[in-house]
Formats: structure tokens, sequence, C-alpha cells
């Protein structure tokens, strides 16, 4: 692990090798091989090792996260979605598969499922200003406007508590939005 950590990769995954060849199964070197592989950009092999981890142990769910953040940045959402499910089996308070879920439902035009998640999100952590941004943009493209609205407004409010200027901003572009739609509403009475 010391050789990793000091960016000797070739030697960390040869020590690696060593130790799941002197006991095979201990499913974190599998995990830890799969990080390696997946940082190099091997995502081949890091599925492997992953899936091996998996094996050995269905409950690590470390290992379960990685496959799924693995799947999730390789365009592979519905097995990302299986693995993500997974980890919040075991662990029901994993606020990052949660935070995932919900983006991998949005991205896929799911936004009640999205809006559930981020919700689910938001009982965990009622201080995190990008889910309630995020939950905010579900809600806008469900057009449901008033909720899209009091959420980017509570975002706004915890941006501001953190001096989040890039929080603000995006807020901002947001704001624009709902008073033109606001204004056009107006005109339409």
């Amino acid at each position: 692990m010391n050789l990793l950590q000091n960016g000797k990769m070739d030697e960390g995954l040869k020590e690696l090798e060593k130790t799941i060849e002197s006991n095979p199964s201990y499913p974190k070197s599998y995990n830890v091989v799969g990080m390696v592989y997946a940082s190099q950009g091997d995502k081949s092999k890091s599925i492997s090792y992953f899936q091996k981890a998996i094996e050995i142990n269905p409950q690590y769910s470390e290992a379960c996260f990685n496959l799924a953040a693995l799947y999730q940045s390789s365009a592979q959402p519905e097995d990302a979605l299986k693995y993500y499910e997974k980890v919040i089996s075991m662990e029901p308070s994993s606020i990052d598969a949660i935070i995932n879920m919900a983006a991998i439902y949005a991205s896929l035009g799911k936004y009640p499922d999205a809006i559930k998640y981020y919700q689910n999100a938001i009982e965990l952590d009622r201080n995190n200003p990008e889910v309630y941004y995020n939950l905010a943009l579900a809600y806008f493209m469900s057009d449901q406007l008033i909720k899209f609205k009091g959420n980017l407004l509570k975002a706004q409010e915890l941006y501001k508590r953190r001096n989040d200027t890039k929080g603000l901003e995006k807020v901002a572009e947001y704001m624009d939005k709902i008073k033109e739609i606001e204004s056009k509403f107006r005109q339409a009475k």
C-alpha cells in the first residue's frame, strides 16, 4: 500500500498480486487492485477485480460502490443503478450512493425517481446545497415550478452560508429563468 501511496503503481500492483496469491480469499486486495486499474483507465481489469471482491464477499459495500461508480463513469447506467441499489440495501445511509442514484435517474429523464432519491439524501443531510440545487432541477424538468423555486431558494441560502460563489452563480442563472416564467405568467393573466 505504501508503494501505491508514493506513486509507484507497478511495484504496488506486484505487491498486491503477491498478497492475492498468498491469500486469495481476502476481498480488500481485489478491491484495491480494481481501484488502481480504474485510476489507470483500465476499466476491463478494474471491473473484474471489483467483481471478484464482491464474489468473495457479497456484502462488501465498498467494492459494490466502486463498481457502480465505474459503471456510472462508463455510461452504463443500468449496471451502475444495480450496484448502487446493493450498496443502499447494505448501508441505507450511504448518501453518496443515494445522490449518485438520483443523478443517474435524472440523466435518464426519470425525474420522479430522481426526486425520490434527492429527497432521501436531504433527509440524511439537510445542509448540502448541491442536493437542493439538483432536486430543484429535477422539479424544473418535471414542471413542478413551485417546488423548483423553493428548493432553488434553499440551495441559494446554503451556498450563501458557505460563501460558495460558484454555487451562487449556478443558482442565479435559474433565478433569472424563474423571473422570466413569472413575468410571462403575469402577462398571460
